[in-house]
């Protein structure tokens, strides 16, 4: 009976977390997004979300190889978990995207979170072997309402801010915290 336990605990560990980061992976934010989203609903508190997406990656994975890209992805992941507070969720939902959840957080707390992130990325370069590796990344901001509580509602609200914010250039924030939907 223990070891079924165990067994059942290790298979949804693995349908929700990334294996290469183990943070959350898509299944496993929409856990959360739906509990955080519930919780905006019943109370009327902020949430907002952060999507991350790393600046000219490909160029990393195509000088250094994959197992080096990685080693890199692997390191931001625990600059990101590092950089946040418990409450925060954080998830690798593709190659070298990432989406955090704050909740209960208000518009102002949450540009200095991003700040903070967007930072931790790109002040200093990651180390792996021999080799200094320079990456920024280029963050959206946005404020989700409690009808928000799909992934794909996330997404395309957060993307439509990163890319409209891109053409103002790489390696910053780009918010929209009017009230979410």
């Amino acid at each position: 009976m223990h070891e079924n336990k165990m067994l059942t605990d290790q298979l949804e560990r693995l349908t929700l977390l990334d294996p290469l980061t183990e943070l959350f992976n898509r299944r496993g934010l929409q856990k959360m997004l739906h509990r955080e989203t519930a919780w905006v609903h019943r109370t009327g508190e902020e949430l907002l979300a952060i999507l991350l997406d790393l600046d000219d990656f490909k160029q990393v994975n195509d000088t250094y190889g994959y197992t080096v890209g990685d080693e890199v992805l692997k390191q931001i992941a625990g600059k990101l978990v590092s950089t946040l507070r418990a409450t925060d969720s954080v998830a690798r939902i593709g190659g070298d995207e990432f989406v955090i959840l704050l909740p209960r957080t208000r518009s102002d707390d949450g540009a200095n979170v991003a700040e903070r992130i967007r930072l931790a990325v790109s002040e200093r370069p990651f180390q792996v072997n021999s080799n200094e590796i320079k990456v920024t990344a280029s963050l959206s901001l946005i404020q989700l309402g409690s009808k928000a509580n799909t992934v794909e509602t996330l997404l395309n609200q957060a993307s439509d801010v990163l890319v409209r914010g891109k053409h103002e250039g790489k390696n910053r924030i780009h918010a929209d915290l009017k009230d979410g939907f």
